[in-house]
């Protein structure tokens, strides 16, 4: 009698990244703003790094359909607003 062996491959899983629904724009300062493409390009996309009143860094980013950032996000993740400030110096 033949034994069915079945393999599973392991998963990973990446750390969950820390998301904000949203912040006031307005009561935000802006650090450094970053653009790639032109107004209108759907691979184009920006990201902007803010800092709120109390010091919180807030890294926000929106792009066109075809791009990274297809849809708007706010993120506090410490290590996606290292990442900016790296390829950003």
């Amino acid at each position: 009698m033949a034994t069915k062996t079945t393999k599973t491959a392991a998963k990973t899983t990446k750390p969950a990244e820390k998301k904000v629904e949203k912040f006031d724009i307005a009561k935000l300062s802006l650090v450094k703003k970053v653009t790639f493409g032109y107004f209108g390009d759907p691979a184009g996309y920006e990201e902007s790094l803010y800092v709120t009143e109390d010091g919180q860094e807030v890294l926000y980013t929106n792009g066109g359909k075809d791009s990274k950032y297809s849809k708007e996000s706010f993120t506090t993740s410490k290590s996606a607003i290292a990442a900016f400030k790296k390829a950003n110096a």
